[in-house]
């Protein structure tokens, strides 16, 4: 059993240990169930399953059916789908991140202070940091100078969007700086990212920072943070997955769809699944099909599997012993956290909104980094050779983006160079990062600069609300709280530079029928060329195999 998998089980009983408790961000040292007393790397271990599971669970699975991933399609998740949610929707991932990371993290650092180890502080710093600046991102003004001391604070207040943002980025400094120190006890395995290698850490909290700034819209912060961080994809953190074990080290995404709620959740009216097939997708120097079908299983080849349309691909070799077929959603595989593409598509994204020429070319030159990491490294299974569809992802040069000339000109000749270079990078991110919550933040962070379809109305979701537990135990809870549709400041200020700099108003603006149909159209012509050469029939087996899994 892996490190992950080993200490799961303690993630649990640490989290319902916390049901009941006055309030999700504060009471943690006064739970007699909470192993408060354990040692610092034992609990860091705890810590870091937490964040797994606030960044790879029900939050981020709502998050992916409002930002175009996903689709609810059975029982309660058609509701959440069409934006029908309460409170206590949140209480999960609120109580994740509160009561399993943040509160965590912080006995942890006290601890390692009291001890002067200094590494295991700074890598409890970077998942505080990572976890805290997420949680702005998605619910705005948020409890966080006060959380966690109950005694002086029982009732914590809440701290404006902005500030807890700036909170975070100084958090990352100072635990740069432990990391580097070198002082301390190293927590080797107990660690369950980086094995205790601090460079790696380093490198990963530097991508943060640089995360963060580009959400709040300073733009030649995150393009200095981003020269330091994650500087190779064998740098990635990632959360591990062996996938053999049900409730154990299976990935939460293949769990759910298989296991948990079979059919509850597809993306049959998705846009990303047609996005990945679009030709503003597929110009003449990419082929993004094979990447496309590692990802979502579509219909055309094996019939209705749930529903009416694409599932997510979590065709998977542990537990149907078909490895050629593996999935994005597979029981084993990993689930990116902080990587080198994002830390690369940050920096052409912060390079671009610079504006000159040159800034231009390396903004250009950052995304080609992105995209030899997907020619050269990035594992799609054996789909390429399945669908008879070789990855292609050539470079870009200046050339291809220059209004009503260039290959890659998505304004059809009525914007600028700048802006078909952010929409390529802004898309690449939709694509890259999708199944995290950073397609979710962008969406918002760009006033939906992609055009996503909304699901229900015209408007997407802005924010999480303030979770029903929060609201019956914390008496600062603001009592006028911010609807679904309210953007958050910070988005709101990030949109607005956006706008100053970008003609938004020349990109594609897609419905959904417009959108499947294209997909139907690429995904026909795909199936003449393998038609008859019995490469997918082992796909259907797959799926068998999944709705005998569903009916037990």
């Amino acid at each position: 059993m892996n490190t992950l998998s080993k200490f799961l089980s303690l993630l649990l009983i640490v989290a319902v240990s916390f049901v009941g408790c006055k309030s999700f961000t504060n009471g943690y040292n006064n739970d007699p169930n909470n192993p408060t007393d354990s040692p610092p790397d034992l609990m860091l271990t705890g810590a870091q399953v937490g964040m797994l599971q606030f960044m790879e669970a029900g939050g981020a699975r709502l998050a992916g059916m409002w930002d175009g991933h996903f689709t609810g399609s059975d029982r309660q998740y058609v509701a959440l789908n069409n934006y029908n949610v309460t409170a206590r929707e949140f209480d999960e991932p609120w109580s994740q991140a509160y009561a399993d990371v943040l509160g965590q993290t912080k006995i942890i650092r006290n601890k390692a202070d009291n001890l002067n180890n200094r590494i295991i502080k700074g890598i409890a710093g970077v998942v505080q940091a990572q976890t805290a600046g997420m949680v702005a991102s998605l619910w705005g003004n948020v409890p966080y100078s006060q959380y966690g001391d109950v005694e002086k604070y029982p009732n914590p207040k809440y701290d404006d969007q902005a500030s807890v943002f700036s909170s975070v980025q100084s958090l990352l400094d100072a635990s740069i700086a432990d990391l580097q120190s070198g002082q301390g006890i190293n927590p080797g395995e107990k660690d369950i990212f980086y094995g205790g290698d601090t460079s790696k850490w380093v490198e990963a909290a530097y991508t943060l920072k640089a995360r963060f700034y580009l959400q709040t819209g300073e733009y030649q912060k995150a393009y200095q943070a981003s020269q330091k961080g994650i500087s190779t994809s064998d740098n990635d953190m990632m959360g591990a997955h062996t996938g053999s074990v049900y409730n154990g080290d299976m990935n939460t995404y293949f769990s759910f769809c298989v296991y948990d709620r079979p059919a509850y959740m597809s993306a049959n009216q998705a846009a990303a699944p047609d996005i990945f097939l679009s030709s503003e997708r597929n110009d003449s120097k990419t082929n993004d099909m094979a990447r496309a079908y590692f990802t979502y299983v579509y219909p055309n080849y094996l019939g209705d599997i749930y529903n009416s349309g694409p599932e997510l691909n979590f065709v998977d070799n542990p537990v149907f012993g078909l490895g050629v077929y593996r999935g994005f959603y597979a029981s084993n595989h990993p689930f990116p956290l902080v990587t080198y593409a994002e830390n690369e598509l940050i920096k052409a994204e912060a390079l671009t909104m610079n504006g000159p020429q040159q800034s231009l070319s390396d903004a250009i030159t950052a995304l080609n980094n992105e995209r030899a990491w997907l020619r050269n490294d990035y594992d799609m299974g054996s789909w390429e050779s399945l669908l008879s569809a070789p990855r292609q992802y050539d470079d870009y040069v200046m050339a291809d983006f220059l209004p009503g000339t260039g290959m890659a000109d998505v304004t059809n000749g009525s914007g600028t160079a700048q802006d078909n270079i952010f929409y390529k990078i802004i898309q690449e991110r939709f694509l890259t990062l999708g199944g995290t919550y950073s397609t979710f933040n962008d969406i918002r962070r760009t006033d939906n600069v992609l055009g996503i379809p909304a699901n229900k109305g015209s408007k997407i979701p802005q924010r999480f609300l303030i979770p029903q537990s929060e609201v019956n135990s914390n008496a600062n809870v603001p009592s006028t709280q911010p609807g679904l549709f309210d953007p958050t400041p910070v988005n709101q200020q990030a949109s607005a530079k956006i706008k100053a700099s970008i003609d938004m108003s020349a990109f594609p603006n897609y419905t959904m029928d417009q959108l499947q149909k294209i997909r139907i159209q690429k995904v026909s012509e795909l199936r003449k060329k393998v038609e008859g050469t019995g490469k997918l029939d082992g796909i259907k087996k797959a799926y068998d195999k999944v709705m005998n899994i569903s009916k037990k």
